[in-house]
């Protein structure tokens, strides 16, 4: 099982939501080590990620991986695109465990078509003002803040839509939890912005760069999805050897079956692969962002 480091403090029980996890491990110094040298500008390190990911995974449930997955592979490193201190204190908050954050891009329309979204913004010279919906957000009903992208123009070009931090304690954001309970853990919602107000300090990056930096990032968050899968494979393989060696079948156990074991063999082949394949493409991914190597892993 991956360990967390000596230090750490008492863990949560295997039912804590993603954000009692989040926090914990950022009290414990854990979420810097997904980064090289333990900063988000520095980019991910795919074997510190992969390691935390794996420690997730073996302790806590799905939603929980979902909800930290998020925040490390995406919405830290493209809030890290911005700057000055209303950005700086985010991510000193979030990468801390202090708060959460929540990646608000999915939006109203069918899909996952950006350039279709309805979400806008209109930035003025000294403020910007959000209004729109964002729906199936990880983290919503937990998070500090929301990383939005919004239109700042008509049309579907790549250049029309910018990065908004927006604070969830701000009059007219409303959050309510997504319907059924599967990915509660993760702080699953929907997010609603009526005519939200907020100072220019609120823009993340450059106006028109929304889109070309998502486009960066998701690479990782498919890195992050191929490490994540290999982690929850393993365990799950783990588990099912366990439960075959001591499963009583004839004189023996059902790990005795010759087909058994060639099928678990034919699984584990395929997890190696998966290994394999993100062992190569890791350091073109977290470091040049390529494109065609994260869609492979995905």
């Amino acid at each position: 099982m991956p360990e967390l480091p000596p230090h750490a403090p008492a863990e949560p029980p295997a039912s804590a939501t993603g954000a009692e996890v989040w926090a914990a491990l950022g009290r414990a110094g854990r979420l810097a080590r997904a980064y090289r040298g333990g900063g988000v500008r520095d980019g991910v390190d795919p074997d510190g990620l992969a390691d935390l990911l794996a420690a997730i995974d073996a302790r806590w449930s799905v939603p929980a991986t979902l909800s930290a997955s998020v925040q490390l592979a995406t919405a830290l490193p493209v809030l890290a695109t911005g700057g000055g201190a209303v950005v700086e204190r985010c991510l000193h908050r979030t990468l801390t465990g202090r708060a959460t954050l929540a990646l608000a891009a999915t939006d109203t329309t069918a899909g996952t078509d950006l350039t279709a979204l309805r979400t806008e913004v209109t930035v003025e010279e000294n403020a910007v003002t959000v209004t729109g919906r964002k729906e199936w957000i990880t983290n919503t009903t937990t998070a500090e803040s929301f990383l939005v992208l919004a239109r700042h123009r008509p049309g579907r070009h790549f250049a029309h839509f910018t990065w908004i931090l927006v604070p969830a304690d701000t009059p007219g954001v409303t959050v309510r939890p997504a319907p059924g309970g599967l990915y509660a853990g993760a702080g699953a919602g929907h997010v609603s912005f009526d005519g939200v107000r907020l100072d220019r300090s609120h823009v993340v990056g450059r106006v028109g760069l929304g889109l070309p930096v998502f486009a960066r990032h998701i690479a990782v968050e498919r890195l992050a999805g191929a490490l994540w899968g290999v982690a929850l494979c393993r365990r799950v393989l783990a588990d099912t050897r366990h439960r075959l060696t001591h499963r009583a079948h004839g004189e023996g156990t059902l790990w005795s079956l010759g087909h058994v074991r060639q099928r678990f063999a034919a699984c584990l082949v395929r997890v190696q692969e998966l290994r394999a394949l993100a062992d190569r493409w890791a350091p073109d991914v977290a470091q040049r962002h390529d494109l065609p190597a994260a869609a492979a892993l995905k």
